[in-house]
């Protein structure tokens, strides 16, 4: 918390609103989240966590409300949690990691890959078939063979 807003919460005085310096600060957390943002985080967020997209949305309409009452501590607390909620997106997105072959076959509960029911084999052909090196599929990140040439590299 910066010195003035923790100032400001001991002595009980509420910031005057100003709409330029509302509008400044939601503008300096859009850079701030833009710089931060990884390129198919929130698509991947929508079908994976929901709930963490969901904050973003909520954390923007907080930040409507209250600019809309003239609430500048609201404006303050609603820019960071958009700001938390973008970072907590971007963190969940980097933190998934393709499985290994291995892992494959203990998660699909087979001996060998050629034992997949056939469900489970067509999770398998959408990744080899995939001209992208990391393949979102049957609720997983997989590499695709052109993931593990690039990785071998």
């Amino acid at each position: 918390m910066a010195l003035r807003e923790k100032l400001l919460s001991i002595i009980g005085t509420e910031e005057p609103f100003d709409p330029t310096r509302a509008e400044a600060l939601f503008r300096e957390v859009l850079e701030r989240a833009k710089n931060t943002y990884v390129t198919g985080s929130i698509p991947w967020a929508e079908k994976h966590c929901p709930e963490l997209v969901e904050a973003i949305t909520e954390a923007e309409q907080q930040f409507d409300r209250a600019y809309r009452t003239r609430d500048m501590d609201g404006c303050r607390k609603a820019a960071a949690a958009f700001e938390r909620a973008v970072r907590g997106v971007v963190t969940a997105y980097r933190e998934q990691r393709p499985l290994t072959a291995d892992e494959i076959i203990k998660a699909f509960q087979c001996e060998r890959v050629w034992q997949l029911p056939e469900d489970k084999a067509a999770v398998l052909d959408e990744v080899f078939s995939s001209p992208q090196a990391v393949v979102d599929a049957g609720g997983g990140r997989w590499y695709s063979p052109e993931g593990w040439r690039n990785a071998a590299d």
